[in-house]
């Protein structure tokens, strides 16, 4: 056992463990810590509120730290991503705050850089043996057999249920808050289990099952999801995703039904029959992709406010329209300024191949053959760096997109959400104990070779 977890239990609200009150000054926040000498009154006055909402302050310099990661990332070939995740995932956390003190997120760079480098071994080892067993029924994913491509990609679902399960756990497991570690049981291998029978059920009833599977996913996580020795638990009811899902099959139902009086009413008519068909499907995917949206906010709603920790009922009361409101408004803030972050590196890449004596626009455009062939276009070996300046102009400002992103929209998504969850009988909180640290060495390397985003686990 390590130095580490023979310390004796600690107490969530025993701060003099890990900093000074007095060395905290006043705060206008109503929600901030309270100063004073008097520690007990101010923890009596803590705990005896009934309800407690969640904070998010940062400092403003979100959007300098996502662009600086990224462009490093991109300086680096992708090294740096690891580095820039984690920084990302520190920021956030620390602007998260119940009751003034902030959460922190003590995962690092190199622990993802070397659970990934672990995750592509045996990834590329069991897709080896995948395309063994594939090539001797003679199918053969290195001659571009579409059906042996189709197989492999099956084959990498279950472990994409798995990396989900094992990247949540390896990121609560380096989240704290007051010194009192967050932690998830193991159970990878149940949760992907489980999820592919769901998802099976999900497919076979044309997705009016997907709420069940959602929510059986949720209550499997949260059920053995802690807070130091408090555990968290999902209540509630598949149903209660239904309610907005159904607006899928809902909508559906009523654009056929007009679709069939419009085709009905022109006499079955070939053309119009055709335009009308395509016109309203157009109309209810538009409908449908705003179903889809605020199924996304309403069970990520309902789900926070049937959860309780120990005896704590934990709550959300995030409105779908404000979030609609913030993620439209994100996106057209983030596509305006991406377009003249891309203008300007844009001028700047065209600079350069102007003086670096590239071909003109004019025999760009009037070359015959394949335009993305740069033998085509007069540039020789001597200036494969033109094509490379093109390529990096394209990749800083795909930087600065990013960095556009997470400041303009995925913050203010994050804010909102975070400060309508709120905590009930707080004061069953108070002698939660720390828990074992979980080291959790694959650190959610599997998660990043799949591209699964469990970003917002916290």
């Amino acid at each position: 056992m390590s130095g580490e977890d023979e310390q004796p239990r600690r107490r969530s609200w025993d701060l003099d463990q890990y900093h000074s009150w007095a060395e905290k000054p006043a705060a206008p926040d109503p929600f901030a810590r309270r100063d004073g000498n008097d520690d007990e009154a101010a923890l009596a006055a803590f705990y005896d509120d009934k309800r407690i909402r969640a904070r998010y302050r940062d400092d403003g310099s979100l959007l300098l730290l996502a662009l600086k990661t990224a462009l490093l990332s991109v300086v680096t070939l992708g090294l740096y991503r690891f580095w820039m995740v984690t920084r990302l995932r520190r920021y956030f956390a620390s602007a998260i705050r119940i009751d003034g003190d902030p959460f922190e997120y003590t995962g690092t760079g190199l622990e993802k850089l070397l659970g990934f480098l672990l995750a592509m071994v045996v990834l590329a080892v069991y897709l080896g043996l995948v395309n063994l067993g594939l090539t001797f029924i003679g199918l053969s994913f290195f001659q571009g057999n579409p059906v042996a491509l189709n197989a492999s990609l099956v084959a990498l679902v279950p472990f994409w249920f798995w990396a989900a399960y094992r990247a949540r756990r390896y990121m609560l497991s380096r989240l704290r808050w007051r010194g009192i570690r967050f932690g998830v049981e193991p159970g990878a291998w149940g949760y992907m289990l489980r999820s592919i029978g769901w998802s099976i059920l999900t497919v076979v009833t044309a997705g009016l099952a997907l709420p069940y599977q959602h929510f059986r996913q949720a209550q499997y996580m949260t059920d053995r999801t802690w807070f130091g020795d408090q555990k968290f638990r999902q209540d509630g009811s598949w149903l209660g995703l239904m309610v907005w899902w159904a607006w899928i099959y809902v909508t559906a139902l009523v654009f056929a039904l007009l679709t069939w009086g419009m085709v009905i009413e022109a006499d079955y008519d070939p053309g119009f029959t055709q335009a009308a068909v395509s016109i309203m499907s157009s109309l209810w995917i538009m409908v449908a992709s705003f179903v889809v949206f605020g199924y996304q906010i309403a069970s990520f709603r309902y789900l926070w406010d049937n959860r309780r920790l120990g005896d704590s009922a934990l709550g959300n009361d995030v409105s779908v329209v404000r979030v609609f409101a913030l993620t439209v408004g994100g996106y057209i803030a983030t596509s305006l300024s991406t377009l003249i972050a891309a203008a300007i590196v844009g001028a700047a890449v065209a600079g350069a191949w102007i003086v670096l004596g590239g071909p003109s626009l004019e025999a760009l455009l009037s070359s015959p053959e394949n335009p993305v062939n740069p033998a085509t276009l007069g540039v020789g070996a001597a200036n494969w760096p033109l094509v490379a300046i093109v390529v990096l102009g394209f990749l800083v400002v795909s930087a600065f997109a990013y960095a556009f992103t997470q400041s303009m929209l995925v913050q203010p998504v994050l804010r909102r959400k975070i400060e309508a969850m709120q905590i009930e009988n707080p004061n069953a909180l108070r002698d939660v104990a720390q828990r074992s640290h979980d080291q959790a060495t694959e650190a959610g390397g599997f998660a990043d070779a799949l591209g699964v985003d469990v970003g917002a686990a916290f």
